[in-house]
């Protein structure tokens, strides 16, 4: 896939085994492309190196297969290994530079942004997109108060890169996160958690699309 793709982005799903409830990752993943997601992130911190590796190897495969980009968060040897279309870094992961430099300048590497100064500073790196958040009050992270949509707003205007909102967004509430200018959304328990992951994907893409 293109870079320039990326600003076809609406649904973006970042795994978090605490959802799982037993059921495979992979299978939650081929229902979450099955409903309409684009892209993939694979977030699994607590893995083995090698049990994480061959997940990601068998999801990169799924992903490529169905022509969703797959993301890996944080590491980018992982990335390298698996054939992933580029990484996902937060604020305290692998720099961004150093990362440019193994993955070369076709793949793709977006940073997670919590405030304007946050984000000014990862355009500065050159980084292919943005995640701002967290937008609304969310399960998967300890906040002290979300960013809001305003903060969308305000990133909006310093550039034209895809901007994800993340944090809280469910299809309820992903409408106002467009409005406000996001690319698209990044959803963790609202797809992860949900009991019939196609059809909350579904449901998503109806107020996304």
């Amino acid at each position: 896939m293109a870079v320039k793709s990326l600003s076809n982005i609406r649904l973006c799903l970042v795994s978090d085994r605490q959802f799982l409830g037993g059921r495979s990752l992979v299978d939650v993943v081929s229902q979450a492309i099955r409903g309409g997601v684009d892209m993939v992130q694979l977030r699994e911190k607590n893995l083995e190196f090698r049990t994480w590796l061959d997940l990601a190897v068998e999801l990169a495969r799924l992903c490529r297969k169905n022509k969703v980009f797959f993301i890996i968060n944080d590491r980018v040897d992982i990335a390298v290994a698996c054939g992933a279309d580029g990484v996902h870094l937060g604020q305290d992961d692998f720099p961004v530079a150093a990362a440019r430099k193994i993955l070369g300048k076709k793949k793709i590497i977006g940073k997670s942004t919590h405030s304007l100064a946050q984000a000014k500073a990862a355009l500065k790196e050159k980084v292919d997109y943005l995640a701002v958040g967290p937008v609304f009050w969310t399960l998967t992270k300890k906040i002290d108060r979300p960013v809001g949509t305003e903060l969308v707003s305000q990133v909006r205007k310093l550039t034209k890169k895809p901007i994800l909102a993340i944090g809280g967004v469910k299809p309820e509430n992903a409408r106002s996160v467009i409005t406000a200018g996001a690319t698209g959304v990044a959803a963790v328990s609202a797809l992860m958690a949900a009991p019939d992951v196609a059809e909350a994907s579904r449901a998503f893409r109806k107020v996304l699309d």
